[in-house]
């Protein structure tokens, strides 16, 4: 990563191949694994990609992709990735398929953003307010949490993906219906990075990894509702099939999961978590 300043624990850069050329890089030193992530590390980093975020609308690009991988060849880091606004679904579809090629196969060579990387490091922007729950949210009825909540806090959830596009396929979801990134505040993202190191841990953290979070539908947002993808895999994705399916299943969905099957896996899920330590979540009932 060409690194532009540091922070008391990060640094901020380009990273060497961008997953689009204005992506912002955040990485904590010497800490390949995000398991190996402070809380000061997630606080710091969620006011730095808020801010990101928040810099690249004011410059006329609302909708971004966050997303981290790492594997044993790979240190983990966040990527601020601007999305473009799209005027068809061909070019939508065609802008998302190009970022997660490169998420798999190498990104391009990065250039500066349109604003100063000294305002990263500025107050952090006001949230989006949240919204009542939805009747047409998915995450917002009461039955698709029943069916797949594994863990739940106070901020966020941990959900079974219905449709996995790896070995392991979860969902860290926010509790209230906020929209996106904008409205998640610095609380929600310290618990669902909580969650997230918990199932690292729980299925292994020497496995390729790849955690998401988009705003806006033409960075691939399908649900407006905040919610982080943790996907695992645990067999290598080094051979170029194994890539394809990975990158098929992401753009356009993996097979859906047989009830039965879904409500065995969640049950031994919850039980696994039970003694999962996060201050206040508790497994789902």
């Amino acid at each position: 990563m060409l690194t532009l300043f540091s922070t008391s624990t990060l640094t901020v850069g380009f990273p060497d191949r961008a997953l689009q050329p204005r992506s912002i890089g955040v990485a904590a030193t010497d800490k390949p694994s995000y398991c190996q992530w402070s809380e000061k590390d997630d606080a710091e980093a969620y006011i730095l990609m808020r801010n990101a975020a928040d810099l690249f609308a004011k410059s006329g690009t609302p909708q971004h992709l966050i997303i981290g991988r790492q594997s044993s060849a790979r240190p983990f880091y966040w990527e601020v990735v601007p999305m473009a606004t799209c005027s068809s679904l061909f070019g939508r579809v065609w802008q998302q398929a190009q970022v997660l090629y490169r998420t798999y196969f190498g990104g391009i060579p990065p250039i500066p953003p349109p604003f100063s990387v000294s305002d990263l490091n500025a107050h952090i922007p006001p949230l989006q307010q949240s919204d009542p729950p939805r009747e047409t949210c998915p995450f917002c009825k009461p039955e698709v949490l029943n069916r797949q909540q594994i863990l739940k806090g106070e901020h966020v959830s941990m959900l079974l993906d219905h449709r996995p596009v790896g070995d392991q396929h979860l969902l860290i979801v926010a509790n209230s219906h906020i929209e996106n990134f904008y409205g998640l505040s610095s609380d929600a993202f310290a618990e669902a990075s909580k969650m997230t190191k918990i199932a690292l841990r729980h299925f292994g953290t020497g496995h390729e990894t790849c955690l998401m979070f988009k705003s806006g539908r033409d960075a691939g947002q399908t649900v407006p509702h905040w919610h982080e993808h943790i996907i695992i895999s645990e067999k290598p994705t080094s051979s170029l099939w194994s890539r394809l399916k990975v990158l098929w299943n992401i753009v356009w969905g993996g097979t859906p999961i047989k009830p039965q099957t879904l409500q065995t896996r969640v049950t031994q899920l919850r039980i696994d978590f039970g003694d999962s330590s996060l201050d206040s979540p508790s497994p789902a009932s």
